[in-house]
C-alpha cells in the first residue's frame, strides 16, 4: 500500500493515521502482557512495536521528515527483537 502510493504520488496521510490507531492498539497488548499476563518478554516486544507505528504515524500522517530515525528506529527494534527472546528462553531453560 505504502509503495503503491509513493510510486503514485497519492496522499499516504490515511495510512498514517492508520498507523497511529495499530500503535494504539499495541500500547494495550503491551499493557496486557506487562499487567494481566505477567509477561515481561512478549509486552516489550509489544512495546518496541507500539513505538515503531507512532514513528510511521509522524511520518506519514504528520509529514514529519524522520526517515533516518525511523530507519535507525527499525534496525534497533528488529535487533533487539531477534537478541531478547533467545537470550531470555535460554535462561528459563525453553519454558515460557
Amino acid at each position: 500500500m505504502l509503495g503503491i502510493s509513493n510510486l503514485k504520488n497519492f496522499n499516504s496521510s490515511g495510512l498514517g493515521w492508520y498507523s497511529l490507531w495499530v500503535a494504539i492498539l499495541a500500547l494495550g497488548y503491551s499493557y496486557i502482557n506487562f499487567i494481566k499476563l505477567q509477561d515481561i518478554k512478549f509486552g516489550i516486544i509489544w512495546l518496541m512495536c507500539s513505538i515503531l507505528w507512532t514513528l510511521f504515524y509522524l511520518l506519514l500522517a504528520q509529514k514529519r521528515t524522520l526517515l533516518s530515525l525511523l530507519g535507525g528506529a527499525r534496525l534497533f527494534k528488529h535487533g533487539l527483537q531477534q537478541l531478547f527472546p533467545p537470550f531470555f528462553f535460554s535462561l528459563t531453560n525453553g519454558s515460557s
